[in-house]
């Protein structure tokens, strides 16, 4: 079939088929914009797809072989001068980049401005980018363009520009600063990436109508070896809120003799570049500036369906296994949400490059459902390893979530969905309740990592899931912020992948709605450890245990003093420590027993005189102390008065409420996390059940962060 002349007519009946499913369609949605003749061309692409479908996989005849300009940096081609297929003043251009991944090109290019013309490929010019003239024709002799910078005027200095690739993925984001974004949209056919269902796609056959300075319509082929389809963006410049919003409508046909294990296939997804999670340290190989020193850019997403919010966890994000697959959901409908919270305000988290002002205006990405010809619809996830010995994993793209279905052949599929770019904190709109635990367990490879388990009152609720990850091992010692949001623990890092870096314990804090850690401490000084961190009623401050001086003490600092902070001249020496969640105050432990610091007078007062005491945990009202002995765990008055023992060979106590307790407990070998009533001192209920150590709980409650979903692999 000859893509570029025109379209194939098909038999009667089937010409008639699809204009009846068009004519369906219609009745269920609105024409985009009023653009009837772009509606037209789509109608009418639409009927081929079932000849299409019946037709060979056609790959990219420009794909190979890879030019000299194909393996250039993007430094370089980005500072080619390139032609503009559209270019208005007062609204939207198009300018055709060449060079560089992905190595397919477009072949047929199109424009309706008063009339339909073929553009003429055009070659890009060197400009300053060092690129001899000679190699950039070279190149234009066997490829065309192969993406197109999108951008609208009014964008001025902050431009944002949405990036169409040959493979069918459109990244919303800026080319230049402020908005760097490492993450895309990828449209077409969507099979299990990194498996053998991962199917090579291109697109063709690009339609470019400017309907007016705000309204850019694009329509393009999508040919897959899964299938053939068309799809439809109208890209529209929101003036109110100046970033563009892209409206999706897409139809598709599985191949008639696509060799697949499986026919479900995703439509619509994101795509994630990410590194790992840590804040202040670079590969085996890194240089200053190319390491990984970012946190993947993508923080978390969260799925919005049924009058729900569901995060995703895009935990653990450096892994020690090849793939993570998973169904997050299977009952999507139209209104169902997919949002990609990116972090606002974050030149502090990234350091890959010197200048980090630039990251502070990252853009969240919120894709709606809003039409489908078939429903429910799943949300699938992949991810892969990050190597971490690579000189710099974060370019790895290891995080795919994208909606999908099973698609029989022979059958048209048609979606609608809208991707709005916005600059929003939703870390200030998901509030709903949750309660649960977080715990440390060997469960997963053999490495202690942090889990959460959700809790319904004093009952488990489906499976742990990690929260950190094979590189933030021996976690340790855990407590949460008062709101529920931040848990502190002290942990080694980069183990087992950077050995060196490895040895010793310091402070994280893990922000549970985002999944980012961020490493709290660091010592310059010498080989020393630091752990027990506790976190203030504000969680402005943290309190740690060091013994960088040569004897353990206690040390209180802030949170945003960053790494490499001295552990000041304290004298208070102590085993362990807690900080009331409600005032200024602190137990803490040393030889002689356990004693109330007061923050205001500095004044140290005695609770339990006795040695070999351990774990100290405030009450929710901070009335109380939980405490363990070598063999019990102990509750006692603040004021030192009606000092009982509530379980024998418990550890690790935390509050679940003024009257209720997890601790945990060894039994028949298995070390597992028990409910316990105060006051009468009898087992509610076993939270974990499982052959590995489950340790050290921490209970978690709030409205900061949103229901955690129990995850079906």
């Amino acid at each position: 079939m000859n893509k570029t002349s025109g379209y194939l007519h098909i038999g009667g009946i089937c010409l008639l088929l699809f204009a009846m499913l068009g004519m369906v369609w219609q009745v269920a949605a609105k024409p985009l914009s009023g653009a009837d003749d772009a509606i037209s061309e789509y109608e009418l692409r639409k009927t081929e797809l079932a000849s299409r479908a019946g037709e060979s996989f056609e790959p990219d005849p420009n794909e190979m072989p890879l030019t000299t300009l194909d393996q250039r940096t993007f430094s370089e081609l980005n500072a080619m001068a390139c032609p503009f297929i559209l270019d208005n003043p007062e609204g939207w251009s198009v300018e055709a980049r060449a060079g560089g991944r992905p190595f397919m090109s477009f072949n047929n290019i199109e424009v309706i401005t008063e009339t339909r013309n073929t553009w003429t490929i055009t070659p890009c010019t060197s400009n300053s980018s060092g690129i001899p003239q000679p190699e950039i024709d070279a190149h234009y002799l066997q490829k065309g363009p192969n993406r197109f910078w999108i951008t609208h005027k009014a964008s001025n200095d902050k431009p944002i520009v949405v990036v169409m690739t040959a493979d069918g993925f459109y990244n919303p984001s800026g080319i230049d600063r402020p908005m760097l974004q490492g993450s895309a949209l990828r449209t077409g056919f969507i099979g299990d990436p990194f498996t053998i269902n991962d199917y090579l796609q291109h697109a063709e056959n690009v339609l470019f109508e400017e309907l007016d300075n705000n309204t850019l319509l694009i329509t393009v082929d999508l040919i897959s070896q899964a299938g053939e389809g068309v799809l439809l963006l109208e890209l529209k410049w929101d003036a109110e809120k100046e970033v563009p919003i892209l409206t999706f409508r897409s139809a598709h046909m599985v191949r008639t003799n696509m060799p697949a294990t499986t026919t479900t296939l995703g439509f619509a997804g994101f795509n994630f570049m990410r590194g790992p999670t840590l804040h202040g340290l670079k590969s085996e190989i890194g240089t200053p500036n190319e390491g990984i020193e970012a946190f993947h850019d993508a923080r978390t997403a969260f799925l919005r369906a049924g009058g729900e919010t569901v995060r995703i966890l895009l935990t653990p994000p450096v892994l020690t296994s090849t793939v993570l697959m998973e169904t997050v959901s299977d009952q999507l409908i139209p209104n169902a949400k997919l949002i990609i919270d990116q972090p606002q305000n974050i030149s502090s988290y990234f350091s890959k490059f010197p200048d980090n002002s630039f990251y502070e205006h990252r853009a969240d990405f919120v894709m709606t459902l809003t039409r489908s010809s078939v429903l429910p619809l799943q949300l699938r996830r992949f991810q892969t390893a990050v190597p971490l010995t690579e000189d710099n994993p974060e370019a790895n793209e290891t995080a795919n979530l994208f909606f999908a279905t099973a698609m029989q052949k022979e059958t048209l599929y048609e979606f609608g969905y809208v991707v709005e770019v916005t600059a929003s904190n939703f870390d200030e709109r998901l509030n709903e309740r949750f309660n649960g635990v977080v715990f440390v367990s060997n469960r997963s490879e053999g490495i202690n990592k942090l889990f959460y388990l959700q809790m319904d009152g004093f009952e488990s609720v489906g499976d742990p899931i990690p929260l950190t990850d094979g590189v933030i091992s021996d976690t340790q010692r855990l407590a949460a912020s008062a709101n529920g949001r931040y848990i502190i623990f002290d942990a080694d890092t980069y183990k087992p992948f950077l050995t060196a870096n490895s040895d010793n314990s310091r402070i994280h804090i893990l922000d549970l709605l985002s999944g980012s850690v961020y490493r709290a401490t660091a010592d310059p000084f010498g080989d020393s450890e630091d752990w027990n961190g506790r976190l203030s009623p504000d969680g402005t401050e943290f309190a740690f245990l060091s013994n960088r001086t040569g004897q353990t003490y206690l040390n209180i600092r802030p949170v945003a003093a960053g790494l490499g902070i001295s552990p000041g001249s304290s004298e208070i020496l102590a085993t362990g420590v807690d900080w009331c969640s409600e005032q200024d105050e602190l137990a803490f432990i040393n030889n002689s027993g356990l004693w109330l610091l007061n923050r205001a007078t500095d004044e140290t007062t005695a609770v339990v005189m006795s040695s070999n005491l351990a774990d100290p945990r405030f009450s929710p009202d901070c009335s109380k102390i939980a405490y363990t002995t070598a063999s019990n765990v102990f509750v006692v008055n603040k004021d030192g008065s009606n000092n009982i023992s509530i379980v024998a060979d418990g550890s690790y106590p935390t509050w679940i409420d003024e009257n209720h307790l997890i601790v945990q407990r060894t039994v028949g070998g298995n070390t597992d996390l028990y409910v316990y009533q105060r006051d009468t001192m009898i087992e509610i209920s076993r939270l974990t059940t499982n052959s590995a150590m489950d340790m050290e709980p921490i209970f978690v409650s709030g409205y900061h962060v949103v229901r955690l979903p129990v995850v079906t692999r």
